[in-house]
């Protein structure tokens, strides 16, 4: 977490200097305090999408076949996943049957949600290992759940009205002030982007999993700007006896 600030001013005249209209006693002559602030979140990703595609060496006489051929890998790839605590909620298979030059061509796609990082590396490394090249096992595709990136923009927004009420805390405390309540709060800025500040080595165009995992990384940044009434501190000693 990262939280960042920019300008101060503070409105705090000679009270010698106060131009009041008629009738308006010193008491109710408002002296505010504006500072700029800022907030900066960032979340990595909750879920990885990994595809499992499972296809005919070559084509086959008879559908049957083609299922066959296709059938005993992808059952294989179901009991790896449910040996590994996959829930079934999380997988989905499809299968396709084609036709070309009188011979049949099965695929089956069976997609898998994982939210358990670790676990996902372990199921892939395992098939990778077990199964020939007609399984192929694609790079993992990592992103947020539903409801995750409000959430982090509502924080990242309570964290940056945070930072102008402390800073606006501080000024008053070095002026020998006392911080009143908020008049004025506003969003004034907001930046959302995607990505790691690790550059990838040149060169190299296969990514690491964790280098994907950073690549995935949501940044949001705020920034609000606030006003806030400042009292003497005899006045508010006064106020609280």
């Amino acid at each position: 977490m990262d939280s960042k600030s920019s300008r101060v001013f503070v409105s705090y005249p000679d009270e010698f200097n106060i131009k009041k209209e008629p009738n308006t006693t010193e008491e109710n002559t408002r002296r505010t305090i504006e500072v700029c602030a800022s907030g900066t979140l960032s979340m990595k990703p909750d879920r990885a999408k990994i595809d499992f595609i499972v296809s005919t060496n070559q084509g086959k006489d008879t559908a049957s076949d083609a299922k066959n051929s296709v059938s005993r890998r992808a059952d294989y790839v179901i009991q790896t996943l449910h040996t590994h605590n996959v829930k079934d909620g999380d997988v989905m298979k499809t299968s396709s049957l084609t036709r070309s030059d009188n011979l049949f061509h099965m695929v089956t796609e069976i997609s898998v949600v994982f939210t358990d990082f670790g676990k996902c590396q372990s199921v892939c490394n395992f098939l990778i290992e077990k199964l020939d090249d007609s399984v192929h096992i694609s790079q993992p595709h990592f992103y947020h759940g539903a409801g995750c990136l409000d959430g982090l923009r509502r924080q990242t927004t309570m964290l940056a009205t945070q930072n102008a009420h402390q800073k606006a805390s501080e000024m008053a405390r070095f002026l020998r002030q006392s911080l009143g309540p908020p008049v004025l709060v506003r969003e004034t800025e907001i930046k959302e982007w995607e990505g790691s500040n690790v550059q990838a080595e040149p060169g190299k165009n296969l990514q690491t999993f964790q280098q994907r995992l950073s690549n995935n990384i949501y940044h949001i940044s705020t920034k609000v700007f606030a006003t806030f009434e400042i009292h003497s501190r005899e006045k508010s000693k006064d106020t609280k006896s």
